[in-house]
């Protein structure tokens, strides 16, 4: 993803994912992102175990 828009970053603090798609902190601080969640989130498809 490269930048956390503000939109993206207001969804991670309030509820600790963004449309189900949940990151996982690095050592170094960074947040890793599952490519597969992005690429469905990218498409319009729904993130497994998604509330809905």
């Amino acid at each position: 993803m490269g930048q956390i828009s503000p939109a993206l970053r207001a969804a991670l603090c309030r509820g600790g994912s963004y449309q189900g798609a949940r990151p996982v902190k690095a050592r170094n601080r960074f947040l890793l992102w599952d490519g597969d969640e992005i690429e469905r989130l990218a498409q319009g498809q729904a993130i497994e175990g998604e509330a809905a």
